[in-house]
């Protein structure tokens, strides 16, 4: 609102007041109409994107009570925060464009101006969480990629040993026995387990190509698929058919190899941009037995 000037003192005094409140003298007609003169109505889209600003804080903030209380309800909250979060600068844009294609016939730049500031410090701030959330489940994605290698290698390397006691590699049809009779129930279990995926169970398969296979006839051991991950459950054996049809871990899955290693390799992928049950690098998984020596 204006202001009105007392004519006797100079006194300035709210718009509307009937007397001075210093000289207690009756305002004139003359300095009510100067006072209607200058007064200026404020851009409603300013008053609304400083309002919209400040509810975008508290939503913002409440966001993260919510979410510690009732964590379904943090999704939606979210939503409404963001909402907020991007209707306050676009409401703040309107009313300065409105405010300066009519000037002296709108105020509330400084509100508009004002609602910018924590709109724009949320978005920051926004920001930056978003990208700490996507550092942070990279890193989630890498360990379990890890904790999935570990268990694949131990396996790997249990075979291995179990085809130097046995002289040949386990049968297809019941390979998670054999290793749990060999190396025990309780460590061959806890190793089944994928933390990305697949059935509880028994996360990974058997190459059925190498179904009692004698050890000493494999010629390329290390490139020769022994275990691949699955989601056939407990004691799957078969190809590469059994592959998840999307990688549990970045693009890509872990495999064992004949001579107890155990890698992390990329998927191939098909034109349409589906994954092909097959690895980007070259493996084996048909036995290329040894030829004997004369």
């Amino acid at each position: 609102m204006g202001t009105v000037t007392c004519d006797r003192c100079g006194a300035e005094n709210r718009a509307g007041s009937s007397r001075c409140f210093s000289c207690l003298a009756e305002l004139s007609a003359q300095s009510l109409q100067r006072a209607s003169a200058d007064y200026v109505p404020m851009d409603r889209w300013a008053f609304w994107s400083l309002v919209t600003a400040l509810a975008a804080l508290i939503a913002y903030g409440a966001v993260w009570l919510v979410a510690q209380v009732l964590p379904a309800a943090g999704p939606a909250m979210a939503v409404v925060a963001g909402t907020l979060l991007l209707a306050a600068p676009i409401m703040a844009v309107v009313a300065l464009r409105r405010i300066r294609k009519h000037p002296g016939t709108r105020s509330g730049a400084r509100l508009a101006y004002v609602a910018l500031i924590p709109a724009f410090l949320l978005i920051l701030h926004a920001s930056g969480a978003a990208f700490l959330l996507w550092v942070q489940r990279g890193k989630t994605q890498m360990a379990e990629r890890s904790r999935c290698a570990v268990n694949m290698q131990y396996l790997s390397e249990a075979i291995r040993q179990y085809a130097g006691h046995h002289g040949r590699f386990p049968s297809a049809d019941r390979w998670v026995k054999q290793l749990e009779a060999d190396r025990g129930k309780e460590r061959i279990r806890s190793l089944l387990y994928c933390p990305s995926g697949g059935d509880s169970s028994g996360a990974y398969a058997f190459n059925a190509a190498l179904d009692g296979v004698p050890r000493d006839s494999i010629r390329d051991p290390a490139h020769t698929v022994v275990l691949l991950e699955s989601s056939r459950g407990r004691n799957a054996a078969g190809g590469p058919e059994l592959l998840p049809d999307v990688p549990r871990h970045q693009g890509g899955d872990n495999y064992g190899f004949a001579d107890g290693h155990a890698e992390w390799l990329k998927r191939r992928q098909n034109p349409d941009g589906t994954y092909a049950k097959e690895p980007a690098a070259e493996v084996r998984w048909e036995v290329e037995t040894r030829e004997p020596e004369e």
